[in-house]
């Protein structure tokens, strides 16, 4: 019984390292699990989420900076052509400047060799006034009355010229649309 005792020991004895070797190694992939599960998946996951957002708010800062760029371009188109709308505001006003309008258009026919003999509002616009004036004057000075109506400040088109030759001068029609903003 001796014997059995012993052996039975032995056994005990003998194969309690390995007992503990497996239980610590199996609580040891258990533990590694838990961690990867709870630790590292999560972690891991996070940190592609933010790489990816990283690399779009890159991919959008150069959208931005692309496009500040072509604000700056802009600008500096737009500020060359500030001279030219000024003259554009001048040339078209805001108001109905009719009355300031017809005294340039007076000084410019009689410097044309023109007398004014009749203003009349034909249609008004929102935007624009038709006005029809008769004058009297010589039929050769008609190119500079044109000049004239084309270089004023104020923005006109002539929409019809009508001459009517008589014995001393010549009776002009002249049917004019003047603009505003």
């Amino acid at each position: 019984m001796r014997k059995k005792i012993q052996a039975t020991y032995k056994r005990e004895i003998e194969e309690k390292p390995v007992k503990d070797a497996v239980f610590s190694g199996l609580l040891v992939v258990v533990v590694v699990f838990i961690v990867f599960i709870f630790g590292i998946r999560p972690a891991s996951l996070a940190l592609t989420q933010n790489i990816k957002f990283r690399n779009e708010l890159i991919t959008l800062r150069d959208q931005m900076e692309t496009k500040l760029e072509i604000i700056k371009q802009q600008k500096i188109v737009m500020e060359a052509y500030n001279e030219q709308i000024e003259k554009i505001k001048g040339g078209i006003p805001s108001e109905r400047y009719v009355q300031q309008y017809l005294e340039e258009f007076v000084i410019d026919a009689s410097k044309a060799g023109f007398v004014v003999t009749k203003f009349s509002r034909v249609e008004e616009f929102p935007d624009k006034i038709v006005l029809e004036i008769d004058l009297e004057g010589q039929p050769n000075n008609l190119p500079t009355l044109i000049d004239g109506i084309e270089s004023s400040q104020r923005f006109a088109s002539v929409n019809e010229i009508k001459t009517e030759k008589h014995e001393v001068s010549t009776k002009v029609r002249v049917v004019l649309e003047i603009f505003e903003i």
